[in-house]
């Protein structure tokens, strides 16, 4: 059965670098699936890979909690660009935006 990601869903995404249990407040990230838009581009050779990246996280990254600044000062979403977060975090979000975009039949409801 063909199945396709449900773009209205939003799961929390927390981190590698908070995952550490000595660490307090953790930065959460809403993300969802990406649109085909955005998987075209994913999948298209003349893009390039910054690009693709920071496209996909501006269809899919939908929100975050307890960002801060280097000050300390929390960072709401939309005040910054997406190419504003450090590369190593964008391509972890990438990451995760790609793995729940992957729909297989077993997550599938009956």
């Amino acid at each position: 059965m063909a199945i396709i990601p449900d773009r209205n869903r939003e799961v929390d995404y927390i981190p590698e670098c908070d995952k550490d249990e000595s660490i307090p407040v953790k930065t959460v990230f809403k993300i969802r699936p990406m649109s085909k838009r955005a998987e075209q581009q994913f999948t298209d050779d003349s893009v390039n890979q910054s690009t693709v990246v920071d496209e996909v996280l501006r269809d899919s990254l939908v929100g975050w909690e307890n960002l801060q600044n280097q000050s300390g000062d929390n960072v709401g979403f939309g005040d910054i660009d997406i190419s504003d977060l450090p590369l190593g975090l964008r391509g972890e979000l990438f990451a995760a935006v790609t793995d729940i975009s992957q729909v297989q039949a077993s997550d599938a409801k009956n």
